[in-house]
């Protein structure tokens, strides 16, 4: 069985051609659909190279939008969602396909092995001298088994879904939310796994402010004692690792001008977001 993949995608040249080449060598692929946001890079010029595929411009969108328009674009019975920083294991789409199979089933999705994450690194560097330390977090909790960067979908259990378009970040959570309201269950396959070379961006820091001080009633008196906790762990993160602390501190810097637009807007989420991206 052949399967679409979508990947949405901006700038992300780095990495992309290690990730298409495990794709291509591991999937069935009927149809790569590329969502741009707009890439300077080379990007696209790097996806041309490849066969059957299909790109689609979200400039000025989120990553929302651009999940919406790729689920839109889709025609096979499952789908796979590719993140451009994601190298595929060996065999991988063998393993996860017997899952398929199983009518309960709606996604499926192979283990994350993220490398080169810069809070992961000042929140080990940081744990090595002081071991009570709360981790630096600038969003909601980070759970295991929600992970879109290589997982495969089944069309009809996200058959009429809307993703809020301003879920720049959470949109993740909002899909398997929305697919378990169907009836379907999301499973992590571990067998199978996948290199992630993440980066934390500043627009990803912005929007993580904005929607986690939009669903708080309080406002500021939510967000001020998170933004602190975060800000108290940076201090002694810059005497083991200034670099990267420079780094979470930027992060922070965004989540605050992220929280403080959600108070000048006053924004109206739709209803039930907070629990359809909170409950897991």
């Amino acid at each position: 069985m052949s399967v679409d993949v979508v990947m949405v995608v901006k700038n992300g040249s780095p990495h992309l051609r290690e990730c298409l080449n495990s794709l291509y060598a591991n999937v069935p692929v009927n149809k790569l659909i590329v969502v741009d946001g707009g890439s300077e890079d080379g990007t696209l010029s790097i996806v041309r190279r490849y066969s059957r595929t299909l790109i689609l411009n979200d400039d000025g969108g989120t990553r929302a939008t651009a999940r919406q328009k790729g689920i839109e674009s889709v025609e096979t019975d499952w789908f796979m969602f590719l993140d451009s920083d994601v190298i595929l294991s060996p065999n991988w789409f063998a393993r996860v396909s017997p899952y398929m199979s199983i009518p309960s089933i709606g996604a499926v999705q192979g283990v994350d092995l993220p490398l080169c994450d810069e809070v992961q690194i000042f929140n080990r560097s940081v744990s090595r001298i002081w071991k009570n330390t709360q981790p630096f977090n600038l969003g909601l909790p980070v759970v295991k088994g929600i992970f879109t960067g290589d997982t495969l979908i089944r069309r009809e259990a996200v058959a009429g879904i809307r993703i809020p378009p301003y879920l720049h970040v959470y949109e993740d959570r909002y899909i398997r939310s929305y697919i378990e309201k169907r009836g379907y269950k999301w499973v992590v396959a571990p067998e199978a796994a996948c290199i992630h070379y993440t980066r934390r961006k500043s627009l990803d820091a912005y929007y993580l402010g904005f929607i986690d001080t939009s669903l708080n009633n309080d406002g500021m008196k939510g967000s001020l004692p998170h933004l602190l906790k975060n800000a108290a762990v940076c201090l002694p993160g810059m005497l083991v690792n200034p670099r990267v602390t420079a780094k979470c501190l930027k992060l922070l810097l965004w989540n605050l001008v992220g929280s403080l637009k959600a108070i000048s807007t006053k924004p109206v989420l739709d209803k039930g977001l907070s629990s359809d991206i909170a409950g897991y």
